[in-house]
């Protein structure tokens, strides 16, 4: 479990560690084409392969349905490879006969290498697939070694690169993450080939299809939440997508959390969620999360702030303003990480229910916000969605499981942010003043933690209890 988590942890830190350095070989623009890229290759990794990847993870270690881990192995990458090919193909096929153009909604960085942008999508998808597969395979070696091929050897690849040439263009990058992608996905496959009757691949496939279909619908539904800012940026205010992006680098260190408690105890959740130590344990480790996170969302806009005066950069309220507002979005999307009850009873029909239902909201919000407040309204738009999201997850979740937890709870958190917002955004228009605006809002946000310690200690209670 440990290693499942370190390499959940690897992934999410991948777009924070390689921050620093695409800043310093990119400009601003290419910096945030990137980082769109990176966003549709998310995307395309959820479509591409059905989602299947959470019907192998749900099953992989149990023994129940097949004792032979190989056997679910292999059966996975052979389904998830197949919608890959078919799904692509079909694809291509329709942009072909429809004459479909997307050029208009992706920046011009891109436009330029097509192919490479089209490639590094489908590779992404295999690449991801071939993790999965690794992280339960209960092989350390295995894992570590595909991480490797997929995160640290393409960066070194560039590092030579841009030394030997003094420069590296953006589909460069593309073209180095595509050969290694392959090589990882070759490289699980062929570790996993075993004897296996086409009765055994079909009945494992139909289960992991079956199980995912449901959630396909929420994992479209988040990706899509995280990438429409970003789609209606890049056509709305293109030369704020660099901005987003920079905010949405820093802010992703305080996902390394919510992946790694996901990683790490979800298993166990699912095992001794009955048990009367793991609830007590589970809520320490609630209220644990939630004072973490207050405490990043405090700090982080300062040190943003202490990084913009550091580099002699005028200090810029929207992009601080910003980073706050994602942190927020990241605190309410890892609220939900603790309320597993539609999970546990296998209700995920009603999480992709409410996947599903959001997704028009968010592209509605997304539309006017960033119209009227680019940088801001993205980011707005997206803890918005998050709110519209966590409300009915939690409310549902619990009562599934006959958590006894009122969502009044919830909703004094949701109050605490909203007036922490307000805060902030009349400050920062009425005072130039950076550093009293930060001031205020460090008492707002104080505030804030006041309100989810009292909310945090009315759940514990409640789940002793249950």
């Amino acid at each position: 479990m440990k290693l499942m988590a370190l390499s959940a942890v690897v992934v999410k830190a991948y777009p924070l560690i390689t921050a620093p350095l695409f800043l310093f070989l990119f400009t601003k623009d290419e910096f945030g084409a990137l980082d769109y890229s990176y966003y549709v290759m998310s995307l395309g990794c959820i479509l591409l392969t059905m989602g299947v990847h959470n019907g192998y993870a749900r099953y992989a270690l149990d023994v129940a349905i097949e004792p032979n881990l190989k056997v679910k192995k292999y059966s996975y990458l052979l389904v998830s490879a197949s919608f890959i090919v078919v799904l692509t193909s079909i694809s291509v096929l329709l942009i072909g006969i429809f004459g479909l153009s997307v050029s208009d909604w992706i920046p011009m960085v891109l436009q330029a290498h097509p192919y490479a942008f089209a490639f590094y999508i489908v590779s992404g998808a295999l690449a991801y697939t071939s993790l999965t597969a690794e992280r339960f395979s209960l092989s350390a070696r295995s894992l570590v070694a595909i991480t490797s091929v997929i995160y640290i050897f393409p960066l070194l690849a560039l590092i030579v690169i841009y030394y030997t040439f003094a420069r590296i263009e953006v589909h460069l990058v593309l073209l180095s993450q595509i050969v290694f992608n392959f090589i990882a996905f070759m490289i699980s496959l062929y570790a996993s080939i075993c004897k296996i009757d086409v009765n055994r691949i079909f009945v494992l496939s139909r289960r992991y299809v079956i199980y995912s279909f449901p959630l396909l619908f929420a994992l479209v539904s988040e990706a899509l939440i995280n990438f429409s800012g970003r789609l209606f940026l890049a056509k709305l205010y293109p030369e704020g997508l660099g901005d987003f992006a920079i905010a949405s680098r820093v802010a992703s260190v305080s996902l390394i959390l919510n992946f790694f408690i996901s990683f790490m105890f979800h298993p166990i959740y699912y095992r001794d969620y009955d048990k009367k130590s793991f609830v007590s344990f589970w809520g320490a480790l609630y209220s644990s999360f939630i004072v973490v996170y207050c405490l990043s969302i405090i700090i982080a806009p300062g040190i943003m702030a202490f990084a913009w005066e550091y580099l002699y950069i005028p200090p810029d309220l929207n992009l601080t303003y910003s980073l706050f507002l994602i942190l927020t979005a990241n605190l309410l999307a890892g609220l939900q990480i603790f309320h597993l009850g539609m999970h546990v009873k296998e209700k995920t029909s009603v999480v992709g229910l409410i996947y599903l239902v959001t997704i028009p909201v968010a592209i509605a919000l997304n539309f006017i916000l960033i119209n009227q407040y680019p940088l801001i309204g993205a980011s707005l738009a997206l803890v918005a969605t998050m709110m519209f999201i966590s409300i009915p997850y939690i409310y549902f979740s619990n009562k599934v499981s006959e958590r006894k937890l009122k969502l009044n709870t919830f909703a004094k958190i949701s109050v605490a942010l909203a007036i922490v917002f307000v805060l902030l955004f009349v400050l920062g228009n009425g005072s130039p003043n950076s550093n009293f605006t930060l001031s205020f809002a460090l008492i707002a946000i104080s505030l804030l933690v006041i309100t989810i310690k009292s909310t945090v200690r009315q759940y514990h209670e409640s789940y002793s209890k249950a």
